[in-house]
């Protein structure tokens, strides 16, 4: 989204948007290792801080907020076993169930800033970590595979990070 990238759009370099469904020729392409799916983890400490200086809310963290991420809207297949029964269990703890499709991307950066827990299936919506400050993460699994993007990040941004895999 446009909010998003504007900020970090280096000076002298123009930013344009094309239509998804008109091919673009390219004339020279620039991937960096570390915004990869494999490579996420390897984000350095430098990006983070401006990342968060560009896009973070220009207030301190409440950190009031408990946080299960729903994968309400999710695909078939793509949901959170037995969300309801966690949902539950999590709101006598004082969580509340959100789902993160649901809300514009400056609405989903406030809700992780103002956190002081998150538990969320592994998926895109923990890329909003990075606009936290040291909070507790319980990233959930479907099966005992864990793919440590998200670990791995929470480890550069200071949050306490556990895993709970499934089987």
């Amino acid at each position: 989204e446009d909010h998003m990238l504007s900020p970090l759009v280096p000076d002298g370099v123009e930013f344009r948007r094309v239509d998804g469904r008109v091919p673009v020729a390219i004339d020279r392409y620039l991937w960096v290792s570390h915004l990869t799916r494999w490579g996420l983890a390897g984000i350095p400490r430098s990006q983070l801080d401006a990342t968060r200086r560009a896009l973070s809310p220009r207030r301190p963290s409440r950190r009031d907020r408990l946080v299960l991420i729903s994968r309400a809207d999710a695909a078939k297949g793509r949901g959170l076993a037995r969300e309801d029964e966690i949902a539950r269990g999590l709101a006598d703890l004082g969580y509340e169930r959100v789902v993160l499709g649901q809300l514009p991307i400056a609405e989903q950066i406030e809700l992780v800033h103002d956190a002081r827990a998150v538990v969320a299936p592994h998926g895109a919506g923990l890329g909003n970590l990075l606009f936290a400050d040291s909070i507790e993460v319980v990233e959930l699994f479907p099966t005992p595979e864990v793919w440590p993007h998200y670990l791995l990040l929470s480890a550069v941004a200071g949050h306490r990070h556990r895993v709970l895999c499934g089987h």
